[in-house]
């Protein structure tokens, strides 16, 4: 009974870890907080049969969403929305990566105007906020390092 407590305890804290993952198509995405302040970065690691690569976000912007979705042409793309929240920031700043080929095809470049427009041109329609998929995938982390 008490290796059974262990375990339940021990999945209950293995579950509350800032990693997350995320499928898309044969592709799948982990998404990490920052280890400290000394490496102040978000971590998107993204993989499939073919790549293996690594894309860093800082934590200046709080919080970053991914989310898979498909582009006009029909191939998949980790949508990436990476924000901080406050009233001088834009909530629309886009990264968008190829699923297949680990491709950055568009950078959260611009912290305050956000680059949305240039988002919806390559995704041919509106990209919406976090929360609007009817299935829920997508993964939002809040940093819980705080920069000082």
């Amino acid at each position: 009974m008490k290796k059974l407590f262990f375990a339940v305890c021990l999945l209950m804290f293995a579950s509350s870890s800032t990693a997350s993952a995320l499928s898309c198509g044969k592709a799948r995405a982990v998404v990490t907080d920052a280890e400290s302040a000394g490496k102040p970065y978000f971590t998107v690691a993204v993989t499939n049969a073919n790549i293996s690569k690594s894309y860093q976000f800082t934590i200046v912007n709080d919080f970053i969403n991914v989310s898979c979705d498909n582009r006009p042409d029909g191939s998949l793309v980790f949508v990436i929305r990476h924000f901080c929240g406050g009233s001088g920031c834009s909530d629309l700043n886009f990264g968008i990566i190829d699923a297949n080929s680990g491709e950055v095809i568009l950078t959260p470049s611009d912290r305050y105007k956000g680059n949305a427009e240039k988002a919806k041109a390559i995704m041919g329609r509106e990209i919406k906020p976090t929360g609007w998929r009817e299935n829920n995938q997508e993964i939002y982390l809040r940093s819980a390092i705080e920069l000082g």
